[in-house]
């Protein structure tokens, strides 16, 4: 029994002094793999600068650049560098806060020694660190953070945001948050309670560009800036769904807040969802392996990028894509509206590029429905300040009001408008180039 103790000692020494010559062979393929895909991508180029290897781990510094006007040529941006240094341990023995054993941990870190000619934070920290953990079967595990900071002036001030993600069972999960951001200044603003939260499938290699499952909410509780604005309880929410047996995708954009508050409106529960519906992710993903194969990728008026778009254009226009509206809502101190809106594009034979920048195409093609409905005050408060801004007279006169009433009630005898009780409801509709309000139709 000892003697069988003794050699299981020996193997699994022998494993953790092996191993991680084996591990760092993987890593170094990964890390190169990385460097290679970031490179594809447009405006970045990234390279490792240095490479100190030892036997249980390895540290790397890496130069990435982005240059955003290769992706648009007005942007006032100008070229962004950033040196990242890796220091990695080799597993299977960790030791570290993610996890004891593991492939390997790696700590990522943007010390951004010139940003404190401006900014002040701990001198132990760089401002931003990201450890990631690979396990034993392949899941990964990650927490990323940026310290609190001010400005040497003290009109900035940054509360700190700290994050914390898995990958398992090919799904990506992360969620991350910050206390407040506060500017004091001649324009004073402040954000309070941000935090987002992030689901993705993994299955789906990150380099073909195409759609996947995943969802993304950011909120945040509370954005003021000076006497101009404030938003409270906003929240942007991104999904995707992916049927991978059709290919077929659908994008959903969801935008609300519980009160938005300008100089000369409130609104409260107000709600914007947009959808993309029947994606072609196949001729989405040839699209973007073609352009990422043309000689200048980056160039929109490039010759190769247009015929790559006009080749892909009849066959992504083929599975009928859609964009909706599905609510648009809000209540402000005189009532609420709702709306809704779906569009798409009729039979198109060959279609063109060019066909999609001339205004005659989309009025001809179109096939769009409208539904909107408005709380009777608040459709006499709209039309009282468009009388009163024609006429230029107060809202509020007895002239304005009459001929506000006025308009509404022409509408509702020629049927564009119809009353429902409390509200005013009408229905708008395009297709083969005809306009309708209800049966209605208007010119063009």
């Amino acid at each position: 029994m000892k003697k069988l103790l003794g050699i299981l000692v020996i193997v699994l020494a022998a494993v953790c002094i092996i191993s991680p010559k084996i591990i760092a062979g993987q890593y170094q393929k990964q890390l190169e793999s990385f460097i290679a895909y970031l490179n594809q991508s447009a405006g970045y180029h990234a390279k490792i600068e240095s490479m100190d290897n030892s036997w249980f781990g390895s540290k790397a510094n890496i130069s990435v650049e982005l240059d955003p006007s290769t992706i648009d040529p007005n942007s006032p941006i100008g070229l962004i560098k950033a040196n990242i240094v890796l220091e990695t341990h080799y597993g299977p023995l960790l030791f570290n806060k993610q996890s004891l054993i593991g492939l390997y941990s790696t700590q990522a870190s943007i010390p951004a020694d010139k940003a404190r000619d401006t900014l002040v934070w701990d001198d132990n920290k760089p401002l931003y660190q990201l450890n990631i953990t690979r396990g034993l079967t392949g899941n990964l595990t990650m927490t990323d953070a940026i310290p609190s900071f001010t400005d040497k002036a003290k009109t900035l001030s940054f509360s700190g945001y700290s994050g914390s993600g898995e990958n398992k069972n090919n799904t990506f999960h992360y969620q991350g948050a910050l206390k407040n951001i506060n500017i004091d200044d001649q324009q004073p603003a402040s954000l309070k309670d941000l935090s987002v939260k992030l689901s993705m499938d993994t299955s789906v290699d990150l380099n073909n560009g195409g759609l996947r499952d995943s969802d993304m909410t950011l909120k945040v509780g509370d954005i003021q800036v000076a006497s101009k604005m404030a938003i409270k309880g906003l929240s942007i929410n991104t999904h995707s769904d992916l049927d991978k047996k059709t290919q077929l995708g659908d994008i959903k954009i969801s935008y609300g807040a519980n009160s938005l508050s300008l100089p000369s409106v409130q609104v409260s529960n107000l709600s914007l969802v947009t959808e993309l519906k029947n994606l072609n992710n196949a001729v989405l993903t040839k699209i973007y392996k073609e352009l990422n194969n043309a000689p200048d990728r980056t160039d929109p008026t490039n010759q190769k990028t247009i015929a790559v778009l006009q080749d892909n254009l009849s066959p992504f226009l083929a599975s009928k894509p859609e964009f909706n509206i599905s609510d648009f809502s809000g209540t402000l101190p005189e009532g609420s509206f709702k709306s809704s809106l779906t569009s798409k594009l009729a039979d198109v034979n060959d279609p063109k590029l060019v066909d999609l920048f001339n205004p005659q195409f989309w009025k001809y093609y179109t096939i769009a429905k409208a539904n909107i409905l408005v709380d009777a005050p608040l459709a006499d408060k709209l039309a009282q300040q468009f009388v009163a801004k024609q006429a230029q007279m107060p809202a509020q006169s007895p002239q304005v009001k009459q001929q506000a009433q006025m308009i509404i009630g022409n509408f509702v005898q020629q049927g564009l408008i119809k009353k429902e009780k409390d509200q005013y409801r009408t229905e708008i509709s395009i297709k083969g180039g005809q306009a309708n309000i209800f049966d209605i139709p208007l010119p063009m």
